[in-house]
C-alpha cells in the first residue's frame, strides 16, 4: 500500500467552468484508505454519491490521504469517510457507485471564484446524484431509525397508500408495542423523556445535522435521500416522511379531541407524544420545501414560494452569514447571483432589495409582506453589529436562538391604513445602506419592564408583569379587562371569541400567573390576589373570571361541569392540568427576549428586551405588526425591532387621528 506522503499538501488542479465540471472522489478497495480526485462533467450524466453532513468544529482537523498526500478535514467528514467504506461493503448490492461528491473535498475552499462558481452547480449535484447519503455520526441511530420504521409501518395503510387516520385517532395500537407505552429509566436526549425508544428518536431530530443552511438545501434537493450513522442500520426518506406526518397527525388529535393520558401509556411516553417530542416539527420546512420544488416554486399564477422557502434560513445556521442567502439559492431560484468577493452587508443589502422588488411585482402567499423581514431585524434582540444593518434580516443571529421565539406571528396591523398608492410601497437604497418605509408614528415607549416578561429561572417575572398591566387601571383603552389584555399579548391572540378552549388557555396561564403566591402566607396571599382582582372563593372566583375574561359566557353549556377555580387546581391528568403544559412551553417562546412595555397613551405590549423609554411605535406600510424605531441624531431611524400591541394588531390604526389627517410619512432606516 503507497505511503502518504505528509510533507507536502494536494494541490487542486482548475476546473473547466465552461462545461460544468465538478470533481468526485473516488473510495476503492485497491487504493487502501486513500482517496484519489477524479473531474467528471455534469453534462455528462455521470453516476455519483453525494455526501450531506455537518463539518463539525473547522479548528479541529484530521488528515486523510488524498492522491498519497497529507489532506486535512474535519473530525466528522474523517469519521464519515471511514463508516461510508464500511457501509458500501456491507451492502453492496445496494450501492455499486464508489464515487462520491463531499464539498469540502471537492471544491477548492481556498478559491472564492471555485467556490461562487461550483455553489451555482450545488442544485444539479444534488439533483443529479443517485444516492445522497445523509451522515449524522458519529453517534449511533440505530434505535432511532428501528423504531421510526415501525412507526411508520403502523401509521401507514398500504392498500390505500395513505395515512391510516382512523387509527391514528386512537392510541390503542401502542399496546402492542410494551416497550413504547412504558419507561425504562433510559435516556438519550435530554428531554426527560424515561423511555429509550422515544428518547431516541428526539435525540436523532435534535442532531446538529437539521440545524444546518446547507443540509437543508441538500436534504430538499436529493432524488434518493438515506440517513446513516455510526451503526450498519439505515432509514430512508419516504419512511421518515410517514412518520413525521402520521406523529403530527397523532398530537393534533390528542389536542382536538382533548384526549387523556390512557393508562397504557406513562407519564413520560404521554408526554413525549404532546409535548415534549416538538423536536419531530424540525422536518416539517424540509418536507413542504422537497414538495414545492418539486412541484414548482409557483403554485400559481400569482403565488410564488422562492421568498417563503428563502426565510427558512431563519432558526438554521452557517459558518459564513453570507449563506445564509446563498446556501439556499438552489431551491428558492431568487434572483441573486452569489459572490464570496462580496461583503456582508451587501449581500443582506442585495436580498432585502430583491424581497422588496418582488413584493411590487407578485403576489407572495399571505404571510410573506414588503416588510416581514423586519421581525427578524433590529438591534433590540440581536444588538448593534458592525457589518449588520439594522433593518437585515439577521438569519445569522437567528441561528443562536430559536425561530419561534423570535416571531411575533401574522398581525394584520396596516390593514386599510394607507391604501392601495403603490409610490408608497418600501424601497432599498443602495448607495447609502437604507431602507425607505412610509408609515406613522402612533406612539412613544413610556416604560420598559426590568427584565423579560417569563423566565423559568423566575417564576415571579410573570406575575410582576401582569401586576405593571394592572396599574394602568383596570379596564385596558381598547374597553376590555386590562388583565384580559396583557393574557392576549402573552398569547398573541387577535380573536375575541370566547370558547371552551379559550377558557381552559386562560384559567392556566392564570394558574402560571398566580403560582408563587403559593409561598406566601395567607393574609399576603389573598392581598395579592385583591390586587389581581380575585379571590380565594370559589364563587367569587369564577364571577370575577367571567366578567374578565368571558363577559356572558355561560360555562356550563362550554362544558364545564363544576367551578372553574377547582377545575384549575387539580393536579391529576385534568383538562387544565395538561393544558398547563403547552402554556408552559408558549411562555417559553418570550423567555429572555421579550419584555412588557407601555406607551404614552396607554398602550400595552411586548417589544424585544433592548428597547428604550423614547423609541417609537410606527404603523409601516407593508409591515403587518408595529415596528419600533429610535430616531439617531442625524434624522434617520435604527429599528430596534417588531413587537405585539394590543389594539394595533387589527388595522386598528386607520381610525386614529394620524391616521385620518395623513399624517404619514417616509422614514429612513440604517
Amino acid at each position: 500500500m503507497p505511503r502518504m506522503d505528509s510533507s507536502s499538501s494536494f494541490t487542486y488542479k482548475p476546473l473547466d467552468r465552461l462545461k460544468s465540471e465538478i470533481r468526485v472522489v473516488q473510495i476503492s478497495p485497491e487504493d487502501g484508505d486513500s482517496l484519489r480526485l477524479d473531474t467528471v462533467c455534469l453534462d455528462d450524466n455521470p453516476t455519483f454519491t453525494a455526501l450531506s453532513y455537518v463539518w463539525g468544529d473547522p479548528n479541529i482537523k484530521e488528515a486523510i490521504s488524498l492522491h498519497n498526500r497529507s489532506f486535512p478535514v474535519t473530525k466528522n467528514l474523517a469519521a464519515a469517510l471511514k463508516h461510508i467504506r464500511r457501509h458500501w461493503a456491507s451492502k453492496q448490492s445496494l450501492y455499486q457507485v464508489q464515487s462520491l461528491w463531499v464539498d469540502a473535498v471537492c471544491i477548492n475552499q481556498q478559491d472564492p471564484d471555485e467556490r461562487t462558481q461550483q455553489v451555482q452547480l450545488m442544485s444539479r449535484v444534488f439533483k443529479s446524484a443517485a444516492v445522497v447519503l445523509a451522515w449524522l455520526g458519529p453517534g449511533d441511530h440505530s434505535l432511532a431509525y428501528s423504531t421510526i420504521t415501525l412507526l411508520a409501518r403502523e401509521m401507514y395503510d398500504d392498500t390505500a397508500r395513505r395515512l391510516n387516520e382512523e387509527k391514528l385517532a386512537r392510541l390503542d395500537w401502542l399496546q402492542r408495542y410494551p416497550s413504547l407505552c412504558s419507561d425504562d429509566g433510559r435516556r438519550q436526549s435530554g428531554s426527560g423523556i424515561r423511555n429509550l425508544a422515544w428518547s431516541s428518536v428526539d435525540s436523532f431530530m435534535r442532531d446538529p445535522y437539521w440545524t444546518r443552511v446547507w443540509i437543508f438545501q441538500e436534504v430538499v434537493l436529493a432524488r434518493k435521500l438515506v440517513f446513516i450513522s455510526n451503526g450498519l442500520a439505515s432509514i430512508g426518506w419516504p419512511t421518515l416522511l410517514i412518520f413525521q406526518r402520521g406523529y403530527e397527525l397523532t398530537w393534533k388529535n390528542i389536542d382536538k379531541l382533548s384526549l387523556r393520558r390512557p393508562n397504557y401509556l406513562s407519564p413520560s411516553v404521554w408526554s413525549a407524544l404532546t409535548t415534549n417530542l416538538a423536536s419531530v416539527s424540525i422536518i416539517r420546512q424540509p418536507c413542504f420545501a422537497r414538495v414545492i420544488v418539486k412541484n414548482g416554486l409557483r403554485i400559481t399564477p400569482t403565488w410564488d414560494y422562492s421568498w417563503v422557502m428563502s426565510g427558512f434560513a431563519s432558526g438554521l445556521k452557517a459558518t459564513d452569514p453570507r449563506d445564509y442567502i446563498y446556501g439556499l439559492l438552489a431551491i428558492t431560484e431568487i434572483p441573486i447571483v452569489p459572490d464570496y468577493n462580496k461583503t456582508v452587508s451587501d449581500v443582506y443589502i442585495e436580498y432585502t432589495a430583491a424581497w422588496v422588488d418582488t413584493c411590487r411585482d407578485v403576489r407572495i402567499e399571505k404571510y410573506i409582506t414588503p416588510l416581514k423581514f423586519l421581525s427578524g431585524a433590529g438591534i433590540g434582540i440581536y444588538g448593534s453589529e458592525a457589518d449588520f444593518l439594522s433593518w437585515a434580516p439577521n438569519f445569522p443571529g437567528d441561528g443562536k436562538l430559536h425561530l419561534s421565539r423570535l416571531r411575533m406571528g401574522t398581525g394584520r396591523t396596516d390593514k386599510e391604513v394607507f391604501g392601495d398608492d403603490s409610490s408608497k410601497l418600501p424601497f432599498v437604497v443602495a448607495k447609502t445602506k437604507s431602507l425607505f418605509a412610509w408609515g406613522i408614528e402612533i406612539d412613544t415607549v413610556r416604560s420598559v419592564a426590568q427584565g423579560p416578561v417569563y423566565s423559568s429561572k423566575n417564576d415571579v417575572d410573570l406575575l410582576e408583569s401582569a401586576i405593571i398591566a394592572l396599574s394602568q387601571g383596570e379596564r385596558y383603552k381598547t374597553g376590555s379587562a386590562a388583565l384580559n389584555a396583557f393574557f392576549r399579548l402573552l398569547h398573541r391572540d387577535q380573536s375575541r371569541t370566547v370558547s371552551r378552549s379559550t377558557v381552559i388557555r386562560d384559567l392556566s396561564l392564570f394558574y402560571h400567573m398566580a403560582k408563587p403566591l403559593d409561598r406566601l402566607e395567607p393574609q399576603q396571599r389573598d392581598q395579592m390576589l385583591r390586587t389581581l382582582g380575585f379571590s380565594r372563593d370559589p364563587v367569587e372566583f369564577e364571577a370575577r373570571f367571567r366578567k374578565c375574561f368571558a363577559p356572558g359566557a355561560d360555562f356550563r353549556q362550554l362544558g364545564f361541569d363544576r367551578n372553574l377555580r377547582d377545575i384549575m387546581m387539580e393536579e391529576s391528568e385534568g383538562m387544565v392540568s395538561e393544558s398547563r403544559q403547552r402554556i408552559r412551553l408558549e411562555l417559553l417562546w418570550l423567555e429572555d427576549i421579550w419584555s412588557l412595555i407601555s406607551t404614552t397613551s396607554g398602550y400595552l405590549g411586548l417589544a424585544p428586551l433592548g428597547t428604550a423609554v423614547g423609541d417609537r411605535i410606527c404603523v409601516l406600510k407593508g409591515s403587518d405588526v408595529p415596528v419600533l424605531l429610535r430616531r439617531t441624531d442625524l434624522g434617520s431611524y435604527t429599528v430596534v425591532g417588531t413587537g405585539f400591541v394590543e389594539g394595533l394588531m387589527d388595522g386598528e390604526a386607520a381610525e386614529l387621528e394620524q391616521a385620518k389627517k395623513g399624517m404619514g410619512q417616509w422614514f429612513q432606516m440604517q
